[in-house]
């Protein structure tokens, strides 16, 4: 699935990116969509774009919505990391900046 038929994130987060994990069972080529032990997803940040970069998470697309994902942002490192035991359509999000406009009447 494409992050388009995804969907783009509401609430006025900015998607900074969008990426997709997948195994795959090596007996049979089966996918593999959960796991019984967790595993860390390390993400490097190179730049947080438009996004206040404190904001940042891990989100999860669930075929309906994006959900946020339990994450630690670490800024000093410029990293993101998360514990997870499924494979799916990911997000890394944050709060765009706002730039509030005097409005001028004529």
């Amino acid at each position: 699935m494409t992050a388009l038929a995804a969907g783009q994130p509401a609430g006025g987060l900015y998607a900074l990116e969008f990426f997709e994990l997948a195994a795959q069972r090596m007996s049979d080529g089966a996918p593999v969509t959960s796991f019984l032990v967790a595993y860390n997803l390390i993400y490097t940040c190179t730049s947080s774009g438009p996004a206040i970069e404190s904001s940042l998470g891990l989100y999860t697309w669930d075929g309906n919505s994006w959900t946020e994902e339990s994450s630690v942002l670490d800024t000093a490192n410029n990293r993101l990391s998360a514990s997870l035991d499924h494979m799916t359509l990911f997000s890394v999000m944050g709060e765009a900046h706002r730039i509030a406009l005097p409005l001028v009447r004529r």
